[in-house]
């Protein structure tokens, strides 16, 4: 060989040693992340606890895509990615770093084959060996970067990574609005991100591409978002894998092997028991802000069935321009093989868009059709707010939509009560009907399928939670702003005081001994004063 010859074939060896040891092909998945990996899904969650290995499985991932290196040949040979961390320093520190940096994870050199191989601390051979092990090279590696477009160069903050497979990564702040128009092939967000309007906005740029999205996260931030996505990752579990769409993999901190016990015990001894709840348990904040955690499916629950004449029935609307609800309910008479009139029956729902009186007055008096009601009762708050066009209050233009299609209740005839504004007594009241007894039952019974706005209302009210410099609090307040119209309207029926009323025999029925029976059933302290008045 010449001396050039030599040279070259020194630095080709040189450059294929470096090859054979790259992050990429050293990598060793956790069991768990191997499923995550090789998901065909094009939606992804990679949910669990701190350092659990999420962020790295989910790295690996994106790293594979951008250098053509993905196993399961998911992605194209080019294409764009968007990386959303909560701000510029998460991107930086976390994201872009364990991308680019050193030390994705460790490696060691195989004592057998001499060659490098992950490094297993769990592995009692390894544990001893501990100081031969170094950081892994970067699983984006230098060669394959070409240009890089800062956004903070001093911190070392990435706006653009282009690579010169012909991928090119856009890194994006949480805090941003979501970008518009771009088509993409593969979307990462890396933990919560507070602006709901960035999953909606990303889903609409895979579109086109049919492009892949990943989430992985610890859910500390309580966002609706992830927990609406893991929520349907669940219900399409039961589905064979190849017609899912949307996958959830759980890794928890204690099946990282990439951890010692001792590291292990040392994180979670450092945690309250709220703490351990989301970062080593990975359980949603939701779990702990839901207002009523006693609510579940199978107790509560039940099919659809024709509610029979002989039950008491009252109605309770939430009006509103966006969206005026209202929500139906039952009361058995008492005496049922299968409970008594303690029990409440919801039954049938209105979830009307862009509502105004009139759009109110059809839509009631068609679902009121066929129907005896005891009473009609309305928000107290919002049926007195004026309308500023016409100058009257909510509550007369829908009373005078109740006299136009002739509706009427015993109680209240063609009128509304008001329910009470009080949210903390209501939520009470509510609780009361949703506590299960001693042989399992609860008084409240809900026709799923007839009051779906109900039910995805219940499972998603929360308590407010406000993020300070010692974590997310759960406040005592709920989130009053979000879709809560039917957890309003369950209020005001709690606190009504329905009861079982029976049917009255109308032929024998005298002017004055009526009057006195709706005088008796609208006054809430059950007494009343007779005689002249003083």
């Amino acid at each position: 060989m010449t001396e050039g010859e030599l040279i070259e074939f020194r630095r080709v060896t040189a450059e294929l040693a470096i090859r054979r040891c790259e992050a990429l092909k050293l990598y060793q998945p956790l069991p768990l992340q191997e499923k995550f990996h090789s998901s065909m899904s094009l939606e992804r969650v990679v949910r669990g606890s701190n350092r659990g290995g999420k962020t790295l499985a989910a790295a690996v991932e994106i790293a594979r895509a951008v250098t053509n290196k993905d196993p399961h040949k998911k992605y194209p040979a080019k294409g764009t990615v968007y990386a959303v961390g909560y701000d510029g320093r998460h991107i930086a520190e976390t994201i872009w770093k364990k991308l680019s940096a050193e030390g994705a994870f460790r490696i060691i050199r195989d004592k057998v084959t001499g060659d490098w191989r992950t490094f297993r601390p769990n592995d009692p051979e390894d544990a001893v060996r501990r100081v031969e092990s170094i950081p892994s090279p970067p699983l984006i590696p230098e060669r394959l970067i070409g240009q890089i477009a800062w956004e903070e160069l001093r911190t070392k903050t990435p706006k653009v990574v282009n690579l010169l497979t012909g991928w090119s990564i856009y890194f994006f702040s949480g805090h941003a609005r979501p970008p518009k128009g771009t088509a993409i092939d593969l979307a990462w967000f890396d933990e919560e991100l507070e602006d709901g309007n960035w999953y909606s906005e990303i889903a609409a740029r895979l579109v086109d591409n049919n492009g892949r999205f990943v989430w992985s996260a610890t859910p500390q931030a309580g966002t609706d978002q992830l927990f609406t996505l893991s929520e349907r990752a669940l219900r399409e579990s039961e589905l064979p894998p190849e017609k899912r769409r949307c996958e959830e993999f759980f890794l928890t901190l204690d099946g990282n092997d990439h951890l010692t016990p001792l590291q292990k015990e040392n994180l979670v001894d450092k945690l309250s028991e709220d703490e351990r709840h989301i970062r080593v348990s990975g359980m949603f904040l939701q779990d702990k802000s839901k207002v009523y955690q006693e609510y579940s499916p199978i107790v509560h629950n039940i099919e659809w069935k024709a509610i029979p004449d002989t039950w008491t029935r009252y109605v309770s609307v939430d009006p509103g321009w966006h969206t005026c609800a209202a929500l139906f309910a039952a009361v058995p008479p008492p005496g049922l093989p299968n409970g008594g009139s303690d029990e409440i029956w919801l039954y049938d729902e209105l979830y009307i868009q862009n509502c105004d009186a009139a759009t109110f007055g059809v839509a009631f008096s068609g679902k009121c059709e066929g129907q005896e009601f005891e009473a009609f009762i309305i928000d107290g708050h919002g049926g007195r707010l004026t309308d500023i066009g016409s100058g009257r209050t909510v509550v007369e233009q829908y009373t005078e939509q109740l006299d136009k299609y002739s509706l009427k209740s015993s109680q209240t005839g063609s009128q509304f009560a008001f329910g009470f504004d009080d949210i903390d007594s209501g939520i009470e009241a509510c609780r009361s009907l949703l506590a299960v007894n001693q042989f399992g039952r609860a008084r409240l019974r809900i026709m799923y399928d007839k009051v779906k706005n109900f039910v995805w209302e219940i499972r998603h009210y929360r308590y407010k939670r406000l993020r300070g410099s010692e974590g997310t609090v759960i406040t005592r307040k709920t989130e009053e702003r979000r879709r809560t119209h039917q957890m309003a309207n369950f209020r005001y029926l709690a606190q009504y005081g329905m009861v079982h009323v029976p049917k009255r025999d109308t032929r024998s029925d005298h002017s004055v001994y009526s009057a006195f029976l709706r005088d008796m059933r609208k006054n809430r302290s059950g007494s009343m004063m007779l005689g002249p008045s003083s």
